[in-house]
This record gives structure tokens, sequence and C-alpha cells, in this order.
């Protein structure tokens, strides 16, 4: 979350990242989640694919 843009090429890593059964419930170092960065950070295309897991 923290490199990307937002953007569609962002939200398509992040499709199929998840497809690929990444689990999006792993936070950083910091105990922040893809999820929470993606809200902070206005990403809310990927914050709802997030939320579908």
């Amino acid at each position: 979350m923290i490199l990307g843009d937002g953007g569609k090429d962002h939200q398509e890593v992040v499709a199929l990242l998840l497809a690929a059964d990444a689990d999006p419930a792993i936070a950083d170092r910091d105990g922040v989640t893809p999820l929470q960065h993606a809200r902070n950070r206005g990403f809310t295309e990927i914050a709802a694919l997030l939320e579908r897991g």
C-alpha cells in the first residue's frame, strides 16, 4: 500500500494477490494492516477489494 498510487495497476496487483490467497490481515511492523493503509490513503477501490478478501 505504501509504495503504490491506488491506480488501476495497483488495484490489479492487490486483486491478484488476494486471488493467490495472500492474507490481507497481516500487518506491517507497526501493526497497520493493508486495509488500514488503503483507507488512510483514500484508496477506496483497494479498500473494497481488501474488505471482500
